[in-house]
């Protein structure tokens, strides 16, 4: 019989106030980012424009850098605790929904698996750090 970790309620009550809290602020971002888009249409000069859509660029990839590092820190820690105890997940961590518990060949590969999504996060990054170099060259380009 599998061993099941049941739902803690307090966690889900705060992963739905975070989710929601993410959501509003994305878009207060994107909303406020398209008004500044817009003030940036308003400029007289290309440089001054272009100045102000590097700096935007700049802040983006910024805090993109930083959720993105958060959550590969996070999932290389899961998986170095599924390592550990070799289940999955770990003991003394908290669920949001009722949850099997995997040990053996299923938990190394749970622990293999959140490795590579931290790869992936942090390519994904690594990817957008490279296209605003490219739109920094462009627009240097365009000012020539």
């Amino acid at each position: 019989m599998e061993e099941i970790i049941r739902a803690d309620k307090n966690l889900q009550k705060k992963f739905i106030v975070i989710m929601l809290s993410i959501v509003f602020i994305c878009s207060y971002i994107i909303y406020n980012i398209n008004s500044y888009l817009q003030n940036i249409l308003l400029f007289k000069t290309p440089e001054i424009a272009i100045i102000q859509i590097k700096n935007i660029l700049v802040i983006l990839s910024v805090i993109n850098a930083i959720i993105s590092l958060g959550f590969a820190v996070y999932f290389i820690l899961l998986s170095i605790k599924t390592f550990k105890f070799n289940r999955f997940p770990p003991i003394g961590m908290r669920v949001i929904r009722d949850t099997n518990v995997q040990t053996g060949k299923k938990a190394i590969r749970t622990g293999t698996s959140l490795i590579v999504i931290a790869i992936l996060i942090l390519s994904t990054n690594l990817c957008i750090w490279y296209i605003r170099i490219f739109i920094y060259r462009m627009l240097d380009k365009y000012l020539k």
